[in-house]
């Protein structure tokens, strides 16, 4: 924030005397601001417009976006000498509406214009400070935010290219507990940057065919903070509307490098993503009730160029998959263990299918499955063990 500097000037103490013996008052729709004392800092008893911070919260982030939302397409007193691009209070006539915690909508129309629209946004972003962990808006009870990756594994070896992208959806409530009379949304995910592309590391894209509404009636806006750690998202609708439903309303694309997880000394490595700063409200501001996921998304990258452990290689020793390659089924026998459940991987690292292993010998059929390479991951009572088949 910048600070107030108190100018020295013989002509400005003189004014400042003045404006401290003397109070003005500037007249418009009906209603008087008060500037008293404005020498020393008329906001300490003028409610003043920092642009950006249309929640009146202290900051510009994402959760202002809502409040954009809220009044968006209303109008009322412009700005007399408005500066959005400066973060100073900024002295403004009240508007006809509040919100239900008291929040004047003139703090909305962040850059004075008199209108409430997309234009509002700018100042926000110019302004922006990042979402903080410790806001919590959730409860235990409640529709569920969640972020769901579309595979849960993958496997590095010589043939995976030196990108991968990992696509998770967000997902807003489920048919036994939908999300009921929702207006704007706001959040943002945890991920390591350091294993992320430096660039596009993290792209969130809206959903425009989700319950929440098309490109025409929502705003939605993400902010990648490589530096934190962290993508801020926000929707919100426009049309003064509220929307009751459920599902994935976007899609987190991440952008992992993999020659820093080659890098990397251990085998196996998680990319673990929790949710933090969910809030969701109605029309009027109020907060929603919601719950989050206790356990945060997470994708497991298992390095195959990697030498396993004594106990892996042990365990792979007393596992026998045949034939390979395979056409119909393949056999798994084990040696010494006992059999629990067996995982299969495509080359994607998308689990395509599991099946229940008996206590030593098992037949599965993989005529279903498409030609390529697969990964077994065999859950045995002594530990896990991996092995690779090829399809024809």
């Amino acid at each position: 924030m910048k600070k107030f500097f108190h100018l020295r000037t013989t002509h400005q103490i003189l004014i400042g005397l003045v404006i401290a013996l003397f109070s003005f008052t500037s007249v418009a729709y009906g209603q008087t601001i008060n500037t008293t004392n404005t020498s020393v800092n008329p906001c300490l008893s003028t409610d003043c417009v920092f642009p950006g911070d249309a929640d009146k919260n202290g900051k510009a982030d994402l959760y202002d976006l809502m409040s954009i939302g809220m009044g968006f397409g209303k109008t009322g007193p412009e700005r007399v000498n408005a500066t959005p691009m400066e973060w100073v209070g900024q002295m403004a006539l009240d508007w006809e509406e509040s919100t239900a915690s008291g929040v004047n909508y003139k703090h909305f129309d962040s850059d004075g214009n008199g209108i409430i629209d997309y234009q509002d946004i700018t100042p926000i972003i110019h302004h922006y400070s990042p979402m903080e962990k410790g806001v919590d808006y959730t409860s235990s009870t409640g529709p569920r935010i969640s972020l769901d990756f579309e595979v849960d594994t993958i496997f590095i070896n010589e043939d995976t290219e030196n990108i991968v992208t990992l696509n998770a959806g967000i997902v807003v409530g489920s048919a036994d507990v939908p999300m009921e009379d929702i207006y704007g949304m706001a959040l943002f995910l945890d991920y390591d940057s350091t294993l992320t592309e430096a660039t596009e590391g993290v792209m969130i894209n809206y959903n425009d065919n989700c319950f929440i509404g098309g490109q025409n009636e929502v705003i939605a806006y993400d902010q990648d903070l490589r530096s934190n750690q962290q993508a801020d998202f926000a929707i919100t609708r426009l049309n003064s509307q509220v929307v009751s439903g459920y599902g994935r309303v976007a899609t987190v694309s991440f952008s992992i490098i993999i020659d820093v997880i080659d890098g990397r000394s251990e085998r196996t490595i998680p990319f673990s993503v929790p949710i933090f700063g969910a809030k969701v409200i109605n029309q009027q501001g109020n907060i929603v009730p919601i719950s989050l996921d206790i356990k945060p998304a997470k994708v497991i990258f298992i390095n195959e160029n990697k030498p396993t452990s004594v106990i892996d290689n042990s365990l792979a020793n007393q596992v026998s998959v045949f034939p390979n390659p395979a056409t119909e089924n393949i056999n798994i026998e084990l040696t010494d263990l006992i059999g629990e459940q067996v995982n299969i991987f495509n080359s994607l690292g998308q689990k395509v299918a599991t099946h229940k292993l008996d206590q030593t010998s098992t037949s599965i059929p993989v005529n279903n499955l498409s030609p390529g390479i697969y990964i077994l991951n065999i859950q045995t009572d002594k530990g896990l063990a991996n092995k690779r088949v090829v399809v024809e």
